[in-house]
């Protein structure tokens, strides 16, 4: 009868009980080591390698989930330059509550849509206002005022 042969990897005539490879004579149903090239000897693994190599994959893995955090964490920060309000920004940088905020709007009539339509050769810079507990530059801040004025260009 002609059977698939384990060791040569083709199809061979078996003879025998159990069947037997007549061509190289591997015998049906006993194991066989997968090798990537058949004329290496078999080698197994000692414990030391197979634990050294499932230390290598875990510090792998950890090293994935520490990147993947870190990039979630960025995209929270920028997420957080993007949407934060004024008054919130500024209540982070100078460590006060938001309460101690005051940021008036910014006015309008700049605008290249404002009527008239055109160039209005002007812009509104921000201007940001300290107030400190002390005339000290090393005093706690107190309270943080945001105004705006026309520049004529």
């Amino acid at each position: 009868m002609n059977l698939s042969c384990g060791k040569c990897k083709t199809i061979q005539p078996f003879s025998g009980e159990p069947p037997k490879c007549d061509v190289c004579g591997w015998v049906l149903g006993a194991e066989t080591a997968r090798v990537k090239n058949p004329s290496e000897p078999l080698q197994s693994k000692s414990i030391v390698t197979k634990a050294q190599d499932g230390a290598a994959k875990a510090a792998g893995f950890l090293v994935k989930i520490v990147a993947f955090w870190f990039a979630v964490a960025g995209l929270v920060y920028v997420l957080y330059l993007i949407f934060a309000s004024d008054q919130t920004k500024l209540s982070n940088e100078y460590n006060v509550p938001e309460d101690s905020v005051f940021v008036q709007t910014k006015p309008h009539g700049c605008d290249f849509d404002d009527a008239p339509l055109g160039n209005k050769h002007c812009h509104y810079e921000k201007h940001v206002e300290i107030q400190r507990a002390c005339p000290g530059p090393d005093c706690r801040v107190t309270g943080v005022y945001v105004s705006w004025s026309k520049v004529d260009e």
